[in-house]
């Protein structure tokens, strides 16, 4: 990875995600937290270093109580149009509410704090680089602009590094560094809210390094 990448990356993939140092539920009732962190199943909670509102470091089980209080709050509609649908009338669920929402914080009291977060997320990305040199080859990787490195690793975060098995077009055009293609292959659905402002940002960069 280049060292850009590296560098933009918090400022980059926040937005598109938001930052939150509580527990929640993202929009398919999946626990998370950060960045966009699925910390499903819940041992990948139980190992992060939540902390209590007196500052004290939580234990698995104080961790364990309130992530599974937070999953039973999941429903299965992942849209505020299929709840209302099937719901008609009913108050949304707080996972369609997102996940900075007072109504997501109220149901936990466990914190992560701020530089925990950073260690994440840096965390995260290392894994996806890996998959990264492994799917489209580590020389080739290597030798990728910033510009392509990044959405790229934009497009693992949305859906995970095992997601691009579902984008043989696009992992296609990757290993002949055909940019202009992978920009038009590089949508990843559902293309909507965040996720649709996060494929536009994708698009650009490749579009970018095509004309580049």
């Amino acid at each position: 990875m280049r060292k850009s990448v590296m560098s933009a990356w918090f400022a980059f993939n926040a937005p598109f995600e938001g930052v939150c140092l509580h527990p929640y539920l993202d929009n398919r009732g999946l626990v998370t937290v950060a960045v966009g962190n699925l910390i499903e199943p819940m041992s990948a909670a139980e190992v992060l270093p939540f902390r209590k509102p007196n500052g004290m470091l939580a234990t698995v089980a104080e961790i364990r109580t309130e992530w599974r209080r937070l999953k039973a709050k999941a429903v299965p509609e992942d849209t505020v149009e299929a709840w209302r649908k099937n719901h008609p009338g009913a108050p949304l669920p707080i996972q369609l509410l997102g996940g900075a929402h007072p109504s997501q914080q109220a149901v936990t009291t466990l914190r992560l704090r701020k530089p925990d977060v950073e260690t994440l997320v840096r965390r995260k990305l290392l894994q996806n680089e890996e998959a990264m040199r492994d799917r489209f080859g580590l020389s080739g990787w290597n030798q990728w602009p910033a510009c392509a490195q990044l959405p790229t690793h934009s497009m693992a975060w949305a859906m995970g590094s095992h997601g691009f098995g579902g984008f043989p077009k696009f992992c296609a055009a990757a290993k002949r560094q055909d940019f202009a293609a992978m920009a038009a292959e590089c949508r990843v659905m559902p293309d909507r809210g965040t996720l649709k402002l996060r494929n536009a940002a994708n698009k650009a960069l490749f579009l970018y390094d095509a004309r580049v």
